[in-house]
């Protein structure tokens, strides 16, 4: 117990929205919020007379402390007033209150600020229950919403209640470093388009940069009077001319060959580079030397002066494959540029998907600058105006994906288009004779026969179940009368649900193991071979579905990691809230699959981790180099156990990978509580 002590040291507290709860039917309106009304802080938004509960594994007593309130607005117009009620349920299965407070409305005398609460969680409790009910009931408007205030656990012997702080995301600015040259091709853009592009080149904070213009053809006299002024006023631009518009990619080669700098930074015509944006790069390469590629976040904006940001995840080859999400800004060492051949005027449209696809064939020295650097326009001409304004650029894209696989994949794929335009689906044709060990925890036999039949209607063949059924059970009971019966073996075994999975798991002698710590069942076309598709890559350590509930919500699409606290990702959104493309990720709880290899490499999943186990296996295979993926038009219903919320283990689990330097995934503008993507509101903005 004294490396999980330390751990639990490490942690400190962790807050009541990081752990999963078990909500009332009737919680529709109840949910986590953040600054709601002017409201700083994450909150839980819970309506009168439902109850939100926790459940809980301790080995100490912890302290629940945080704020209540009435929203603003309800508390100014409405009426009447509520109480706030927490409850512990221990375990010999008595309920004990430990703390209630009353929240009135503005009529009823009660006062604009939050009430604080701070009680002792006793080391026996099994859960926490919040429960809000209506005090006073007034007609005409009586108050009906509580909000819980930043509620958090604390552990009161910890020495350091602050957890370990993030890495920086901002480089250190710098004035030095590599010559970084900025290719544009033009080609009859809006005059003032054109001189904002290249004023925010000229007015860069770094000084060691060069501006290549190439004018591809156009027609416009003051926009070439205006690109020749340019080139005699400021001795680091140069320019060359086209009489006629050779496109995109051939003018861009034109630039690329007449450029001198270390690094290359791709700036289109329309387009503008945020002041430091230049600085920002030279700064990470200096850090960096060996880096190859680099890319930044960006921001679209339209032509009514919205702006919408695009906040990426880090490199993420699969992903990649799928969308070509690096985009802008993006920086190139020149000499791989060269080696491979630049730009290829057959790709034109999506010049850039196929050139960086063929430069990652010869580099993985990729990385990510999370802060918007790059402004792209979006107007009735350009890509960023919509998918019907260069509809070409999207059709050539899956030659180019193609052409990639064929050259670097290890089984054969096919590139289909994806939901939306510009997104594609991989689908990877594993051989037939690939087997696998479907290894899946059962508690009922009617759970065996339903995951049975699913699996004999999988196209592909090998593959064998194995249950890991409860002690006590008969092996009879487990291993149905159904067709492919002989591929079906049960495991009975002593102790919790990730002890069965263990044991069976052992017991595999498949190349690949699909393991389900809960009973599932498929419910998309070709699930199977859709995730052995992406186990059988070499590089890839897991792959796993969007994990549905029994209701059909998303139980999880992925794990992120923001805090060093496991973060189920679009938890409880409807199901087509899911990813449109393949998405790397930091880990996967329920289901994933793996190669055999690697799982005994790695020594299989670790019991003391409890819940966690396939979370801390995924942490672990991607610390030795493999990545990790949601396949997100795969989807699995589990029909899984209450959560345990154990925070020996979630201590555990932040004790090891709290200073792994983040999520690369997970863009640090993201809110590390909210786990859907959304922007952090209370963050400072990059625009």
């Amino acid at each position: 117990m004294a490396g999980i002590t330390v751990a639990i040291t490490q942690l400190g507290s962790i807050p009541l929205s990081a752990l999963r709860e078990v909500l009332d039917d009737r919680l529709g309106s109840s949910h986590w919020t953040i600054g709601l009304e002017g409201i700083p802080g994450r909150a839980l938004l819970q309506a009168a007379d439902t109850q939100v509960t926790y459940p809980l594994t301790l080995d100490r007593p912890y302290t629940l402390s945080g704020h209540l309130q009435l929203i603003p607005n309800d508390w100014l117009k409405g009426s009447g007033s509520l109480n706030a009620q927490i409850e512990a349920q221990l375990q010999d299965g008595s309920h004990h209150t430990l703390h209630t407070s009353t929240l009135k409305a503005a009529a009823a005398g009660g006062p604009p600020d939050s009430l604080p609460f701070q009680t002792e969680v006793p080391a026996n409790t099994t859960a926490l229950s919040l429960t809000v009910h209506q005090a006073q009931i007034v007609d005409g408007g009586s108050v009906g919403r509580a909000l819980w205030l930043e509620p958090t656990l604390t552990d009161p012997t910890a020495s350091n209640h602050e957890a370990p702080a993030p890495p920086p995301v901002h480089t250190t600015p710098t004035t030095s470093g590599p010559l970084i040259s900025v290719l544009t091709p033009v080609h009859d853009p809006p005059l003032p388009m054109l001189e904002e592009c290249i004023d925010s080149v000229i007015n860069q904070s770094y000084p060691n940069w060069e501006l290549c213009l190439v004018d591809d053809g156009s027609k416009d006299p003051t926009i070439i009077e205006r690109l020749e002024t340019y080139a005699q006023e400021h001795p680091n631009i140069t320019l060359q001319r086209n009489e006629a518009a050779g496109g995109i990619s051939n003018a861009t080669n034109k630039a690329l060959n007449q450029a001198s700098g270390e690094y290359i930074a791709l700036l289109d015509h329309d387009d503008t580079l945020e002041r430091t944006a230049l600085e920002k790069i030279a700064a990470t390469i200096n850090h960096d030397p060996t880096l190859d590629m680099l890319y930044s976040d960006e921001a679209v904006l339209y032509e009514n002066g919205r702006q919408d940001p695009i906040h990426k995840p880090g490199w993420s080859p699969d992903h990649f494959h799928g969308a070509m999400y690096t985009c802008h800004l993006g920086v190139y060492r020149r000499a791989l540029a060269l080696e491979v051949g630049g730009f290829d005027t057959s790709f034109d449209g999506c010049q850039d998907y196929d050139f960086v696809l063929r430069l990652i064939e010869r580099t993985s020295q990729v990385t990510h600058i999370p802060e918007i650097l790059y402004y792209w326009r979006a107007h009735a001409a350009s890509t960023a105006g919509g998918e019907q304004a260069k509809p070409y650029a999207y059709v050539a894209q899956p030659e180019a994906i193609s052409a990639h696989l064929a050259r670097v994949s290890e089984t054969p794929a096919e590139v289909q288009f994806g939901k939306h335009m510009g997104l594609h689906r991989i689908v990877y044709q594993p051989a037939a004779e690939t087997s696998v060990s479907v290894v899946a925890v059962i508690d009922e036999p009617a759970q065996a026969l339903e995951l049975l039949d699913e699996l004999n209607r999988q196209p592909h063949r090998s593959w064998e179940l194995i249950i890991a059924r409860p002690e006590g059970s008969s092996a009879a009971e487990f291993e149905p009368e159904a067709p492919n019966r002989e591929r079906v073996r049960s495991v009975e075994s002593a102790g919790p649900a990730l002890q069965r999975l263990v044991d069976a798991a052992a017991t595999a002698e498949a190349e690949h193991l699909l393991l389900l710590d809960a009973p599932g069942q498929g419910l998309t076309q070709n699930w199977l071979s859709r995730l052995l598709g992406y186990s059988v890559q070499s590089d890839l350590a897991a792959a796993g579905p969007v994990v549905l509930d029994q209701n059909g919500r998303i139980a999880h699409a992925g794990v992120a990691m923001p805090e060093g606290v496991p973060l189920h990702l679009l938890r409880g959104h409807n199901a087509d809230a899911a990813p449109a493309a393949v998405f790397n990720v930091a880990a996967l709880d329920s289901v994933l699959i793996t190669s055999r290899s690697r799982y005994e490499d790695l020594g299989g999943l670790d019991t003391a981790h409890g819940d966690l186990a396939l979370i801390d296996y995924c942490l672990r295979a991607r610390a030795s180099g493999g990545r990790i993926v949601l396949v997100p038009d795969v989807r699995v219903r589990v029909y899984g156990r209450p959560p345990s919320n154990d925070l020996v283990t979630l201590a555990t689990i932040n004790g090891h990978w709290s200073e792994a330097g983040g999520d690369p995934y997970y863009n640090p503008a993201f809110d590390p509580q909210r786990g859907d993507f959304r922007f952090d509101a209370n963050a400072e903005s990059d625009a």
